[in-house]
């Protein structure tokens, strides 16, 4: 699903430089100073700017997955697509699979149960479909990516429940989640 980042912050040094890490709360691990152009460069060679706004995502893909075909026919509305040997933008690999990401839910990453309440609809709604992406040729893998926002705490867990679990384990379909760093500033 694309070139992973080689860090995971980008903090404003002022002048409209940015400094980019692996780690938001520790310096040390800056590796990188970057003018802001660069900066918005990098992301869009890595992120589709349309999924940073949607926190949860239907993800597919498969080495042979002939996704154009799939979507031909389907009532799922893709936001992203692509293609294995591909690239998503000048500055980015080839793909190595093939494969799309439709909106599961629009709820905020600080919003874990809309989401959820949202995911648990989409799946009812669209059970039939689901089960014929999972049977589609050459899909290896269907997820369900919950983007939560990721809180100041020393642990941070997060709970499921028990009928979306069963749903998606039901379906062949793995959930998943990814922390995002908070998309507020909080003052002291």
């Amino acid at each position: 699903m694309g070139q992973s980042p080689r860090f995971s912050c980008a903090s404003f040094l002022g002048d409209e430089t940015f400094i980019l890490g692996t780690h938001p709360k520790n310096t040390k691990f800056f590796d990188d100073v970057v003018p802001w152009r660069r900066l918005q460069d990098i992301l869009e060679a890595i992120w589709n700017p349309l999924e940073l706004t949607v926190p949860c995502v239907l993800r597919a893909i498969g080495f042979g997955f002939a996704v154009d075909e799939f979507l031909a026919a389907s009532s799922l509305r893709p936001i992203t697509i692509f293609h294995r040997g591909e690239k998503q933008s000048a500055m980015s690999r080839p793909m190595t699979t093939s494969g799309f990401h439709a909106d599961v839910s629009a709820a905020n990453f600080s919003n874990l149960a809309s989401q959820i309440a949202d995911a648990v609809q989409f799946v009812e709604r669209n059970r039939d479909e689901l089960a014929r992406l999972i049977g589609f040729p050459g899909v290896e893998n269907v997820s369900v990516d919950f983007g939560i926002e990721e809180r100041d705490v020393a642990a941070q867990s997060e709970r499921f429940p028990p009928n979306l679990l069963r749903m998606l384990g039901n379906l062949g379909i793995s959930l998943e989640f990814t922390l995002y760093p908070c998309q507020t500033t909080r003052t002291g």
